[in-house]
This record gives C-alpha cells, sequence and structure tokens, in this order.
C-alpha cells in the first residue's frame, strides 16, 4: 500500500468491518471504530479522507454522527458514504438531508463501493485544492492592499509636482496605472471566487437606476481620458430590493467595457426597463467593432482572451462575474451586434422578495 488516502469504517458489526477492511486495506490506510462516538473522537487525531459509516449501531447512530461532523469546519471536506440494509427512499433521503455524500444499500458490490470510493477521494482531493487556491487568493488580496496603497498614493502625490520632465511624469504614470490594474484584477478575482462558491445575496432598497449613476461615478476618469459621454434613458422605476452593491459591480464592469471598445469622443448609452413586474433591464451599448459571433459564448468564460476583442486585462472576468450576478438575482446577461453599430449588451436581474 502506497496511497496516503485514509479512510474509516464505523459499524458496531465486527464481520462488516472484516468484510470493509479487506476491500481497502490493500489500497489505502483504514482505522475502525464500533461507535458513532469512537469515531467522532477519533477524527481530530486520524483526520479520515472518507468515512464508511453504518446507520443503526448503540449510542449514537450514523445519522446523528454524520450530522455532528458536518458541524465541525476542521473537517468539511471529509467524504461520508453511509453503508446500511435500510434501502427505502425515506431512509437515502434522510442520510443526505444528514450530509452524507453517498448512499450504499448492503449487500453491496465490492467493486462498486470501491469505484465510489475512489470518485469521493478523487473529490476531495481536488476540493482541498480549490480550497487552498482561495486560501491563498484571500490571502494575496488581504497583503497586497495596503503596499498597493502605498505605491499609488505617493506616485499620484509626485504627479503633483508641476517640475517633472515628461519621462518622469510618464513613469510615475505607469507606475499609477500597473498599480491600479493589480488592484482591480485582485478584487474581480476575488469576487468571482467568491461569486463560484456561492455567496449569499446582502440585499437592500434601492432605485435600480441609482446604479447606473453609481458605475458613471466609478468610472468618471475611464469616461474622461476616452472623451466618452453617457447618456441614460429609460423608466423610472420605484425603488426595489436587490443586492445593489454587486449588480452595481456588474454593471460598472459592463459599462467599463463599453468604454474600452468604445472610440475617442464617442457616446455609450445605457437604457433601463421594467420587462416585467419584477424584472429590470439594463441594456448598454458601446460604437465598438462588434463581437465575433463565433467567440460569444467564450466570452463569459472565465480568464477568456479573444485578440479579436482587442484584449483588454479583465475582460473574461468581468463579464463572468456580471453573469453570475444576474443569475444569482434570477436573471442573465447577453450580448449581440447592433444593427448601426458596436455591442449591445443586456443584463436582466429579477427584484428579490422581502
Amino acid at each position: 500500500m502506497d496511497n496516503e488516502n485514509k479512510i474509516l469504517i464505523v459499524d458496531d458489526d465486527p464481520l462488516n468491518i472484516d468484510i470493509l477492511e479487506e476491500i481497502f486495506s490493500d489500497i489505502y490506510r483504514v482505522k475502525s471504530a464500533s461507535s458513532g462516538e469512537e469515531a467522532l473522537e477519533l477524527l481530530d487525531s486520524y483526520r479520515p479522507d472518507l468515512i464508511l459509516m453504518d446507520i443503526m449501531m448503540p449510542g449514537i447512530g450514523g445519522y446523528e454522527t454524520c450530522r455532528r461532523i458536518r458541524r465541525s469546519v476542521k473537517h468539511r471536506l471529509v467524504k461520508i458514504i453511509l453503508v446500511s440494509g435500510k434501502g427505502m427512499t425515506e431512509e437515502r433521503l434522510e442520510g443526505y438531508e444528514a450530509g452524507a455524500d453517498d448512499y450504499v444499500t448492503k449487500p453491496f458490490s465490492d467493486d462498486e463501493l470501491l469505484a465510489k470510493a475512489n470518485v469521493f477521494l478523487r473529490l476531495k482531493r481536488t476540493e482541498e485544492v480549490d480550497r487552498i487556491k482561495m486560501d491563498i487568493l484571500n490571502l494575496f488580496s488581504h497583503e497586497t492592499r495596503t503596499p498597493l496603497s502605498s505605491i499609488v498614493s505617493p506616485a499620484e502625490l509626485l504627479l503633483e509636482d508641476t517640475n517633472l520632465t515628461e519621462d518622469q511624469r510618464y513613469l510615475l504614470k505607469m507606475i499609477v496605472s500597473s498599480s491600479e490594474r493589480l488592484v482591480d484584477f485582485i478584487n474581480k478575482t476575488t469576487l468571482l471566487c467568491n461569486l463560484k462558491g456561492g455567496q449569499r445575496l446582502n440585499t437592500y432598497i434601492a432605485r435600480p437606476s441609482d446604479v447606473v449613476l453609481a458605475a458613471k461615478e466609478r468610472l468618471a476618469e475611464q469616461f474622461r481620458t476616452k472623451n466618452v459621454r453617457l447618456s441614460v434613458s429609460g423608466d423610472e422605476l420605484e425603488p426595489a430590493t436587490a443586492d445593489w452593491e454587486m449588480i452595481t459591480h456588474a454593471i460598472t464592469y459592463i459599462m467599463d467595457n463599453a468604454v474600452k471598445y468604445s472610440p475617442h469622443g464617442a457616446e455609450v448609452k445605457a437604457d433601463i426597463q421594467k420587462e416585467s413586474p419584477d424584472m429590470v433591464l439594463y441594456r448598454v451599448t458601446d460604437n465598438g467593432p462588434g463581437i465575433d459571433e463565433e467567440n460569444y459564448r467564450d466570452l463569459f468564460e472565465e480568464f477568456h482572451v479573444d485578440e479579436i476583442m482587442h484584449h483588454h486585462k479583465g475582460l473574461g472576468i468581468s463579464l463572468s462575474i456580471a453573469r453570475y450576478v444576474a443569475r444569482a438575482h434570477g436573471g442573465d446577461i447577453s450580448l449581440y451586434n447592433s444593427e448601426t453599430g458596436g455591442a449591445v449588451c443586456e443584463f436582466r436581474i429579477k427584484e428579490q422578495q422581502g
């Protein structure tokens, strides 16, 4: 045996333990417990990757043991397969509600049980890697904000010096621009990971039109640099409930892309409409080169880069975030080419109840 994955068998019947040990001990490290209480005591010291657990045991049964394991943040990724002679649908559902990942009925096929164990062990490894990536990203995000602020603020102060040469001013602007781009990338990547992880909506009441005004304010420098005008039209909608901060992020990213792809001195249009009693539509139109329809679907994938779209950093992240935000609100996002030139982005969200 050279596999470091650890399996914990929990069963009060020694014969059942012997059967399971025979299946797994040649491949994985195996330890057994004869009760739910003993299994809980072993968790911290043994730290199993997979638990195979009987339901009917004296003392704490399998369902309750499963619930207690799921309450532990430390063991949140451990995989649990309930192994029982009970095969009714209600019993399976109770097992899933208790936090089990799968439910196997006795008598079982040795090969099938081994195959299930292999699948869940691979899944656990993947989840562990994802968790490490997220922890590193959060740490990186936290640890770089202060140093980056310490770079940007002095550089901006230096830019106010009227005695700078053109070369000095150019280099300082490069420092500010590069630092801001890195901050933007960190913020977007962190938000994307949180959305993919199922971040809950933080809803409050606001006017849907306030989102566009907030996005315009956040992009004031981009509009000024390219001399792009923003025209806002549509319905004056009543205040509604939604996660407006998250929606503001999405609309800001959509409008940012519209500004990037529009020529100097062009106009970006933002239109707000009430499509149904609870559905709000934001439509943003630019004057850029339009969309290559062959790559349309890829535009919403994370970190997508498309040279035809004149690759700007963060494009794939921006549109992916917008899609997650829209779908979290019961809506969606779409892109298409305008008949008069440029691209149109339609972002729909459903107002939340309460």
